[in-house]
This record gives C-alpha cells, sequence and structure tokens, in this order.
C-alpha cells in the first residue's frame, strides 16, 4: 500500500490533501512497536517529505551558527524541503559560505541568497555597485541552482538601491542573466500591500524599473494581510509577464503562530501591512494565510515561509495543515435549505467558514432551487459585501446576480436626497468595482415601478430566489411587503435578512411597556439595554477574510442581464458650474475600503478621547466620521459594536 501511494505522489496523481488524510490513519499504527511497523512507518515519512517537496514550497532559513545551519537544512530535508532562502541581515554575513554549506547537505538544492543594499554599502566611488556586481558573478560561478534577491531594505533608499543595482548590472552584462541554465539568476521583491494609493504607484514604478531590461527571473511578493491588494496585484503581474521574460511569482507568507502574531503586534516589521483581524487571534491569522496560499496556488505561485521559517516538527505539522486545507474545499457544501432550517431552529451553524445569524424560518430554500440563479438585492443601506447576511446565503446558489433598483419617485419622507445620494452613488461605482475584481458585476435599473421591474427580472433570469437585508424605514417595510407578495405570486422565493441594524427594532421578542415614555424609546441606553435583556448580545461579524473566501467561490450567469450604467440612474445628478457634490466626495469617499480605513483611523487616534472631544468641531479626529459609512451600509454595525467590546477600555 505504501508502495502504491509514493508512486503516485511521485507521478503527481493525488493531491497532497488525499495522501495526508491517508496518512493521518497510518499514523495510528505508531502505537505499536514492532520493528515491522517502524520500517512501515519510515516509508510513510518519506511519502510526507515528497508531499511538501511538490508543494512549491521554500523555506527561508534564520539561524546564528554554521552548525545550526546545516542542522535546520538536514532537518528539513528529511520533510522533502528542497528550496531555500538565505536572509541579509547584517554587514558581516556571509552568503557565499551559506550557500556552500546547504549544497554540501542538498546538491540539487535551489539557494536563493538575498543581498540587501542597506548592509552593503562603501565609501568607495561607486564601491558598493561593485560590490554587487562581484557578488553575483561569484554567486553565478558556483555549481547548481543558484539565485540573488536584490532588495533595498528599509530607511533612507540612498544611491545604492535595488533599482540602480538592476540599472547597473544591465550595462555590466548585457543581458547576459536573462538566459543562462546553469548560472546565478536575479530575483527582486514587490510590496503590493501599500494602503495608500500613490504609495502603490510609486511601488510599480519602481518595480518596472528593475525589470525593465527582462533580467529578472523571479518577482518575491512581500507578506501583507489585504486579500484584495494581493490579487489586483497578481492579476497585473501575470498580464505583464509575457513581455517581461516570463518571471516566475514567489509570495511570502508568515507562519500563523501565537508567538509571531504577537511579535508582529507589539514590534511590527516596518513596510509590513497586518490588519486587526490578523493581529487579534491565531484563527484570523490562519484564516487569512489560508486565502493567500490558495490565490498563490491559482496563479501557479511558489510560496516562501519567512523567518523564522520553519523549525520544529510543531511548525512541519502546521505547514501541512495548511497545505492539506489549501488543497480542499474550504466551504462547506451544505444548501442554503440546510443552513436556513438550522438557524431556525437556533442550532450552531454547520459551515466552519460561514457563521451565519438567525434567519426567518419561512421561505425555506431547497437544493434544487440552488441550481437556479439567485439574486441579490442590493438597498440605499446596505452596500457592502461583508458581513452581508444576504450576500452569504445567495452565495449557496449556482450563480447569484447582485442587482439596484433605483425607484425615484418612491424616495418618500426618509428616502435618499442630496448630499446622501451622492455618497450613495460613489457607494455603488465602488461596490461594481469590487464586484468585477471577481467576475461579478452590479446591474443597475432604474424604474418607476419597483416590483414590476423586481418579477421582470427574475424571469428574465430564471431566478428561484432573491436575498435582501430589511430596510428599517416607513417607505422601505411597505415596499418590501409589496416585494414579498407579487414574488409569491410568481413562485420566487424572497429571503429577508437582517444587515444594517445590530438589532431589529420590529422583532417579536422585542416588547416594550406602554407607560415607558408613553410607548416609545426616548434615548439609545434603554433601549439597548432592552435589547441585550430580551434578544441577547448582538451576533458577532464573520471575518473579512471568509467574505473574501465566499466572494471568491461566487460565479456570474451564464448570460448576464440588461444593466444601465450607474451614471443613468438619476442619482445625484449635479447641474451648473457648482461641483457641489465634490467636497463631499472628497470628505466621504464611498467603499468598504474607505470605511475600514476610517475605522483603523478612529480607533488609533480618536477612540480613548471620544467621550471628551466628541463636541470638539475645531479639532482633528474629534468624531469617528462613520456615520455616512453607517448610514449607507459601507460598514457593518456588528464590526463595529464589536470592535468597541472587544477594546481594552473599560465601560467607565
Amino acid at each position: 500500500q505504501i508502495s502504491d501511494i509514493r508512486k503516485a505522489a511521485q507521478l503527481g496523481l493525488w493531491q497532497s490533501s488525499v495522501i495526508s488524510t491517508v496518512l493521518i490513519h497510518l499514523r495510528q499504527l505508531m502505537k505499536y512497536k514492532s520493528v515491522l511497523n517502524i520500517i512501515f512507518i519510515s516509508r510513510i515519512l518519506s511519502v510526507r517529505a515528497i508531499v511538501m517537496q511538490k508543494s512549491n514550497v521554500r523555506i527561508e532559513l534564520f539561524f546564528k551558527t554554521h552548525s545550526d545551519l546545516r542542522e535546520r537544512v538536514r532537518f528539513l530535508s528529511t520533510k522533502g524541503v528542497r528550496s531555500f532562502n538565505l536572509v541579509n541581515k547584517s554587514n558581516k554575513d556571509n552568503a557565499l559560505e551559506w550557500v556552500d554549506v546547504i549544497r554540501e547537505e542538498i546538491p540539487d538544492a535551489s539557494i536563493c541568497a538575498h543581498y540587501s543594499a542597506k548592509y552593503n554599502k562603501s565609501r568607495m566611488k561607486d564601491g558598493a555597485l561593485k560590490l554587487f556586481v562581484d557578488f553575483v558573478e561569484k554567486m553565478d560561478s558556483k555549481e547548481g541552482d543558484n539565485e540573488v534577491l536584490v532588495v533595498t531594505g528599509s530607511g533612507d533608499k540612498g544611491k545604492f538601491n535595488s533599482v540602480t543595482a538592476m540599472k547597473t548590472l544591465a550595462k555590466k552584462t548585457q543581458d547576459r542573466y536573462s538566459d543562462l541554465s546553469n548560472g546565478a539568476t536575479i530575483a527582486v521583491a514587490y510590496n503590493p500591500f501599500f494602503p495608500d494609493q500613490e504609495l502603490q504607484e510609486e511601488e510599480q514604478k519602481r518595480l518596472m524599473e528593475k525589470i525593465d531590461n527582462n533580467q529578472v527571473n523571479r518577482i518575491y511578493l512581500q507578506f501583507g494581510t489585504d486579500l484584495e491588494l494581493l490579487r489586483a496585484s497578481l492579476e497585473w503581474l501575470t498580464k505583464m509577464r509575457p513581455e517581461k521574460g516570463n518571471f516566475d511569482i514567489c509570495g511570502s507568507i508568515f507562519l500563523p503562530t501565537k508567538k509571531l502574531i504577537a511579535q508582529q503586534r507589539f514590534r511590527p516589521w516596518n513596510g509590513v501591512f497586518l490588519s486587526e483581524e490578523f493581529l487579534d487571534s491565531e484563527d484570523g491569522a490562519r484564516g487569512i494565510v489560508l486565502e493567500m496560499m490558495r490565490l498563490y496556488h491559482s496563479f501557479g505561485c511558489e510560496i516562501l515561509i519567512e523567518a523564522p521559517g520553519i523549525r520544529n516538527e510543531k511548525d512541519v505539522k502546521i505547514l501541512e495543515a495548511l497545505l492539506q486545507d489549501r488543497d480542499s474545499e474550504s466551504i462547506s457544501k451544505a444548501s442554503v435549505g440546510e443552513v436556513l432550517e438550522r438557524c431556525a431552529e437556533n442550532l450552531e451553524d454547520p459551515s466552519k467558514r460561514r457563521k451565519i445569524g438567525p434567519l426567518p424560518s419561512s421561505n425555506v430554500v431547497s437544493t434544487e432551487d440552488c441550481k437556479n440563479p439567485a439574486i441579490l438585492l442590493f438597498g440605499s443601506h446596505d452596500i457592502r459585501l461583508h458581513d452581508n447576511e444576504a450576500f452569504q446565503l445567495s452565495s449557496f446558489h449556482q450563480s447569484v446576480i447582485p442587482l439596484f433598483l433605483w425607484c425615484n419617485g418612491g424616495k418618500g419622507k426618509w428616502g435618499m436626497n442630496g448630499a446622501s445620494e451622492v455618497v450613495l452613488k460613489d457607494a455603488l461605482r465602488n461596490l461594481h468595482k469590487h464586484l468585477q475584481a471577481s467576475g461579478l458585476k452590479l446591474i443597475t435599473r432604474s424604474t418607476d415601478d419597483f416590483q414590476t421591474e423586481l418579477s421582470k427580472l427574475c424571469l428574465e433570469t430564471n431566478a428561484s430566489a432573491i436575498y435582501w437585508n430589511k430596510a428599517h424605514t416607513t417607505e422601505g417595510r411597505i415596499r418590501e411587503k409589496r416585494n414579498k407578495q407579487i414574488l409569491h405570486d410568481i413562485g420566487i422565493k424572497a429571503i429577508q435578512c437582517q444587515s444594517s441594524l445590530l438589532y431589529d427594532p420590529s422583532s417579536p421578542a422585542l416588547s416594550i411597556s406602554s407607560g415607558f415614555n408613553g410607548g416609545h424609546w426616548g434615548t439609545l441606553m434603554p433601549f439597548l439595554r432592552t435589547c441585550r435583556k430580551q434578544l441577547g448580545e448582538p451576533r458577532r461579524p464573520i471575518l473579512r477574510h471568509e467574505t473574501f473566501a465566499i466572494l471568491e467561490k461566487m460565479r456570474p450567469p451564464l448570460v448576464w442581464p440588461e444593466s444601465s450604467t450607474i451614471d443613468d440612474l438619476g442619482i445625484a445628478i449635479i447641474e451648473g458650474k457648482d461641483h457641489w457634490d465634490a467636497p463631499i466626495l472628497k470628505k466621504f469617499p464611498m467603499s468598504e475600503s474607505d470605511a475600514l480605513r476610517d475605522l483603523n483611523d478612529f480607533f488609533a487616534h480618536a477612540f480613548h478621547l471620544y467621550e471628551r472631544d466628541r463636541s470638539r468641531a475645531d479639532i482633528d479626529h474629534s468624531t469617528s466620521k462613520l456615520s455616512a459609512h453607517l448610514r449607507i451600509g459601507t460598514l457593518s454595525p456588528n464590526e463595529f459594536f464589536y470592535r468597541i467590546e472587544d477594546s481594552n477600555l473599560s465601560y467607565n
């Protein structure tokens, strides 16, 4: 049996997840101490090594002495690792000797030596550039698969940096290193995670200068946690590959251990951008790393486990589990009906990846219904994907059609007008871009008859169900009641969710004494205390990497229905020379990423001073600037609530 497994692994016939599953059962034999089983287990370990070797994994090595390096390489070789990166963290580092040590232990190893401009300076004129060329030539003279990764290092870039190094190499060698079969190849680094648009553009410009002469064989991506930015960068790099020498891509990841997370929280590395979700817990960090690994795998990239890398059996098990989960389905295949039924019965959600809150027990969608498209209906109060229950449940269908209908004549007293239309329009544009990045789009239509347009679209697309979030206004309740009736008449399931408020004020479980303030709530806190007492704590939002995973799995319809442009909807029409909308858009850009940025800024600079400074209009950060995001729905109230609850400040 072991022989068959080993052959299958060598031929690449089985996914690593299948082999790993077999090995889990075989490891039970370890409790028997017979000689036969010791031999048996040694063969199992050799199969594990093949699994690791075929997973495109590189390990960054961190050590103090040559003997430490030799011991680490021997250990990793037993796990099937054949690709190593040597970091350059000091001007006393001797990477050339380290390469020889690794080559002695593993003759066929792939070795990348990092060369940092920060630690290889010279007082002589052009001395640093000469040192660099000399290092590349010495690496080129060594036998085996060798690579030099040129990095600038943190701090001032100076005259000698990765860009000037690559330009110098081009002049000295005339593309000598662009097409060598035995010599050292050249790699450069790229950081796709800058949160600021100007810094992103500057980093892209620097990368283009580095790879301009087609000398670069590989691009290493730094570690970060914004999955949307990572996917966009991978798509950008993939498109330019044919014109720039078909370079390889290797993505860096951190092993999500408690120790590393603590280190990054209290002493973060320069240029490494980590989200609160990553720093809050091992589960959050692991989920983000796993989605990164899936992205890299889908784009055919290697992965680099950054220092301290893999040091012991515990680290190996963490990496093996990540590789196994990467190759398996990340999202449960349970039907919407099963989820709704369980939610109605107040049972635990069967899907580990989707923490979906309670929904009404009526309108249960069957597995058969999920074979037809679903319409995901957005309103002017829930323009987001993250922590959106309607979005989560619609994703169980084979295809999803996101939709926004604008009924200008039915706005009523509580509808969108004036400045609120400006931010709504901006939010819709950004939602459309967000969906487009995943192969979807937002269908938008303007209509004078909301229900007729909705039923017409259902018949056009053969949709079996429509999902939406409640709009808690008088006009919204009336419209949703009419929606349900007309959808029921044509046999379409209507699934109404609640994602725009912490609590549903119309919940039957929520009661108020008629003697309390004349039968209505006078202020916020009595209402909140009663909700907590009668309904329990608000549901916790799902994690952002879970939203990303759901979106990655969501599929478009075979044929998209007709759609008008957002500009043609008749929202926020600006006439005349006075562009009064410009200062509003400058002050309140409206997207999920803008909402997250404002949320993080508030907690970084103002949250601890809010009670004291909230009435000070004359100082920065006196207010959160989040009310527009909460009104339009680009920010989940549940996410905001639990950022406050989970803070280290007491209630007082």
